[in-house]
């Protein structure tokens, strides 16, 4: 240990202040990296199947999560032959545990036949973690 110490005596102001500096330049990138992994894993997409339920059908359904926002969209198309009349669409999110956090949609009072309208909820919770969706239409 005493020759570490007397080898650092030995060493001038100058390449100690280079030392110094380069650390805190390598401290620094590390700081800034772990940061910037932090904000790729809090952010994602979750692709959600099609799924028809009493005659609408739910497609091309998406979850993004970015800066604590989830926001889900679907594009909501009536596949029955009338008109379809509803309130608005209670949009559950089932995660890996069970836990369920529901949302609800309004997309209009009715839906013509073959009409698609688009269905956009948010949230402030990570929905990213869901693994199923279950959509209820309210009449």
């Amino acid at each position: 240990m005493k020759k570490v110490i007397n080898k650092i005596k030995k060493i001038n102001t100058k390449n100690k202040i280079i030392i110094i500096g380069s650390f805190i330049i390598v401290l620094v990138a590390a700081i800034v990296v772990l940061n910037l992994g932090e904000t790729a894993a809090s952010s994602g997409t979750v692709n959600i199947p099609n799924q028809i339920v009493d005659g609408i059908s739910f497609e091309n359904a998406v979850i993004e999560y970015e800066d604590g926002i989830s926001k889900f969209t679907a594009t909501v198309y009536n596949e029955n032959k009338t008109t379809y009349s509803l309130k608005y669409v209670s949009v559950s999110f089932v995660d890996e545990q069970g836990k369920s956090t529901s949302l609800k949609g309004y997309i209009g009072d009715e839906l013509a036949s073959d009409a698609g309208r688009k269905l956009i909820v948010s949230a402030d919770d990570d929905l990213s973690g869901t693994v199923e969706v279950i959509y209820t239409i309210q009449k």
